[in-house]
C-alpha cells in the first residue's frame, strides 16, 4: 500500500514538473530577450550579494 502511495506522489510531482517546464519553455520561446535580461540582472544582483559577504 505504501509503495502505491509513493508512486502516486511521484507521478503527481512529475506532472507538476512537466507542466512547469512547459510554461517556462513557452515564456523563453515567446520572449527570449526579456528572459536573457532577467537572467543577467539576477546574476549581477547575486554577485553583488556575494561580494558583500552574502549578508
Amino acid at each position: 500500500m505504501e509503495n502505491i502511495e509513493r508512486n502516486e506522489l511521484e507521478s503527481q510531482t512529475e506532472a507538476v514538473l512537466i507542466a512547469t517546464a512547459k510554461r517556462l519553455a513557452s515564456v523563453v520561446l515567446a520572449n527570449p530577450i526579456a528572459v536573457a535580461c532577467m537572467v543577467v540582472t539576477s546574476r549581477r544582483a547575486y554577485g553583488a550579494f556575494l561580494s558583500r559577504g552574502g549578508r
